[in-house]
């Protein structure tokens, strides 16, 4: 029941999918059911997924991939991008702590955001093409369907021991203060899981290299802002997106 509801939160939250239901306390779902985030990263990555799929029939792999990355945006309405435009905002403004977390909090994109979200696309088209006969039919549907379940334990691994900062009081990251670490390690063994079900050794590897960018997203975030907001935390998946997608391709060349 736990998982359901969760999963109706999700897409809620992460999604325009809106699901009808009374769940009581939705944001009790949201926060206890984190350890479910790489499973409602697999709904998504399955939805997307099975659109390259059905595209790459008919067109190039490349143009077919740029289909998902504008069907990502209508099923989710950016809301990562968003995170991410607004995190460069901050963060490049050269400004004060708190004077970032306002600049983070306004609602305008500035050049840095914009800058931040056309090379964000330009690296995910590039290494897709780059490694195109990594991402052929089968292989590039099971690199969109875990890219998005890895990026959604990414923002799970950020939970722990989670310092929340933000411009104002509330705001959204605070709903996953003080998540369980329980919860935390059970969505980082789902995670691990497909990446070795799928990709064996290479999964380890890709999986490694993620958790070392985000011990250095971490720390510079801490440096930066004094703690994690909404933006932080949700920003993080586009920059994984571009490292798990680069890895894939890399690791299918080497190894």
């Amino acid at each position: 029941m736990t998982l359901f509801k969760s999963m109706v939160a999700y897409f809620r939250f992460f999604t325009r999918i809106y699901i009808p239901g009374d769940l009581g306390n939705e944001l009790y779902y949201l926060n206890h059911g984190s350890k479910f985030l790489p499973v409602f990263g697999l709904l998504i990555g399955l939805i997307e997924a099975s659109i390259y799929y059905l595209c790459a029939l008919v067109v190039h792999a490349p143009l077919a991939f740029m289909v998902v990355l504008l069907a990502d945006v209508c099923l989710t309405g950016a809301m990562h991008q968003d995170g991410f435009a607004d995190l460069s905002d901050g963060i490049f403004s050269s400004r004060k702590q708190d004077r970032m977390l306002e600049i983070m909090k306004d609602s305008r994109l500035g050049t840095m955001g914009a800058l931040a979200l056309i090379f964000y696309y330009l690296f995910m088209v590039g290494i897709f093409t780059n490694y195109v006969d990594q991402f052929q039919l089968w292989d590039g549907y099971i690199a969109i369907l875990l890219m998005h379940m890895v990026g959604k334990s990414d923002i799970v691994l950020l939970f722990y021991k989670m310092k929340y900062r933000n411009a104002t009081h509330g705001g959204l990251g605070q709903i996953w203060s003080n998540v369980a670490t329980s919860n935390i390690v059970i969505a980082q063994v789902i995670a691990i899981a497909f990446l070795v079900g799928f990709y064996q050794v290479a999964g380890v590897i890709i999986y490694l290299i993620q958790v070392l960018f985000l011990l250095v997203y971490r720390r510079f975030i801490l440096k930066k802002l004094g703690g994690f907001s909404g933006d932080s935390l949700g920003g993080v998946v586009p920059m994984t997106n571009v490292i798990f997608l680069f890895s894939v391709g890399a690791l299918g060349t080497w190894l």
